[in-house]
């Protein structure tokens, strides 16, 4: 929102000022719908005891969105729910059937016509990532140790969510470590890299994508032994021809 906007938790990002330089977030994510959240993303967030959906007795499989965690329905559109002050019908998302609220200015209550052009800053870095990239550091280096814990549930307490479990192992603290990323940065243009970097890539981008009700809107293909590189430019080569072209773009 952009009454938040430049606060502490901010530690670098694009300003914007309206009327004179202003940016296309708005019309870019909920009027062009450019980019939408997959029923993968929306149905990993954990219910609002910290428990999975499958574990809780909080999950009600006729209200699949209720009693989650806040950041839910902080990030995404869901039918059924109020944004731009209505209900948002079944239908109008187009592709997965779900819509982005994070990085527009609306709000859910309150009723306003798209903006073409809006004044909301584009956060590269945010306190919440540092905490993430230490504890992620640590636990690589150390394993899980009170420093982890405590930057952890900082963003845990701050979301509505209790704390993580104790006694972790450091393979499942990097489990946890990761999925807080996933759910905290969501939307944010980081989780992509994240993959690629953690080599996992070949498994969470390999498949099918499937909108809210389970129909398939995108098979994804990702090569192991190609697509953690990007091909090097022709032009690139021509001008350094001791570059040589990364393995499975040769052609």
């Amino acid at each position: 929102m952009v009454e938040n906007e430049n606060n502490k938790e901010v530690i670098f990002d694009v300003q914007y000022s309206s009327p004179d330089y202003t940016s296309s977030m708005d019309i870019g994510i909920e009027s062009q719908m450019g980019t939408s959240p997959t029923l993968d993303l929306v149905s990993s967030y954990l219910m609002i005891d910290g428990k999975s959906t499958q574990e809780s007795e909080l999950y009600d499989p006729l209200n699949p969105y209720e009693n989650r965690d806040p950041r839910l329905h902080q990030t995404v559109v869901i039918p059924g729910y109020m944004y731009l002050g209505r209900i948002v019908p079944a239908g109008k998302y187009y592709s997965t059937e779900f819509g982005y609220k994070k990085y527009t200015s609306y709000k859910d209550n309150v009723a306003e016509p798209q903006n073409s052009k809006t004044e909301i800053n584009y956060i590269l870095i945010r306190y919440a990532d540092i905490l993430l990239m230490y504890a992620e550091a640590q636990n690589e280096a150390t394993g899980p140790d009170e420093s982890i814990y405590s930057a952890l549930n900082k963003i845990r307490k701050r979301a509505g969510m209790p704390d993580i479990p104790e006694d972790l192992s450091k393979d499942e603290m990097r489990a946890v470590i990761r999925f807080e990323r996933r759910i905290e940065l969501a939307s944010e243009a980081l989780y992509y890299n994240d993959i690629r970097r953690w080599k996992t890539a070949e498994v969470v981008n390999n498949g099918n994508v499937y909108s809210r009700l389970g129909n398939v809107v995108q098979i994804r293909k990702f090569t192991a032994n190609r697509d953690y590189l990007w091909p090097i430019h022709d032009i690139t080569r021509q001008e350094n021809p001791a570059l040589e072209q990364n393995p499975g773009y040769e052609n």
